[in-house]
């Protein structure tokens, strides 16, 4: 088809980067061209909570419940424990695994379940070992402290208190202590750590003698 050389020819202007995009212009304003869609509320569930003897009992309760079933692993005559995960079985004695795996139904024994997971979690993370240990004694602790609470005892004092005789227990701990020396110590250690299985005690052992000691 031709055109008269005077003729008018109009032609589709390139669409701009804006339009391209499926954004429009209108009154100036650049808006994004969409489809309407319903809007989903979704309304969170009423919140609990709990004050004074009540919390602190129902805190306690989860507190117990999980080092109860992670205590009967502790020392050289600790039992194992079954857990059941992804529909299979598991028979551990590792003190964190366990406190990791429990979950309570009810939400403020829950809440004192967890404490004590971050309690063996940090411990975990700073000595690679002593979970149980560390579980145990963070229920003692805890739960001598409600004691004194319930019976009138000022919080505050109460954590000055137990801040200063930590300080003292390691003291006293480091004054004990004695630092491995030779292949039997580090056996014997690494024997323990691992559930008491002289086999990977050995390995473990001759891998220390082999690259030596941390500085």
């Amino acid at each position: 088809m031709s055109l008269p050389f005077s003729s008018p020819l109009f032609l589709r202007p390139e669409p701009s980067f804006f339009e391209s995009r499926g954004i429009s212009n209108l009154y100036g304003l650049w808006r994004r061209n969409t489809v309407k869609r319903p809007l989903l509320v979704v309304k969170a569930g009423p919140k609990r909570i709990e004050f004074d003897r009540k919390c602190r009992d129902a805190l306690l309760s989860g507190i117990n419940k999980l080092a109860d079933a992670v205590s009967v692993t502790l020392g050289p005559k600790g039992r194992n424990v079954v857990l059941s995960e992804s529909e299979t079985l598991k028979v551990i004695n590792d003190g964190v695994t366990i406190a990791r795996a429990i979950e309570l139904p009810d939400t403020i024994e829950n809440a004192g379940a967890v404490l004590i997971q971050e309690v063996a979690t940090k411990t975990n993370g700073s000595a690679g070992d002593g979970t149980t240990t560390a579980i145990v004694l963070a229920r003692e602790m805890i739960k001598s402290g409600l004691l004194a609470i319930t019976n009138g005892a000022n919080p505050v004092s109460l954590k000055k208190g137990m801040d200063r005789t930590v300080k003292e227990l390691v003291r006293s701990l480091k004054e004990k202590s004695y630092a491995v020396k030779g292949s039997d110590d580090v056996k014997a250690v690494a024997s323990l750590s691992a559930g008491n299985d002289e086999y990977i005690g050995n390995l473990i052992a001759e891998a220390i003698e082999k690259i030596g000691p941390d500085e």
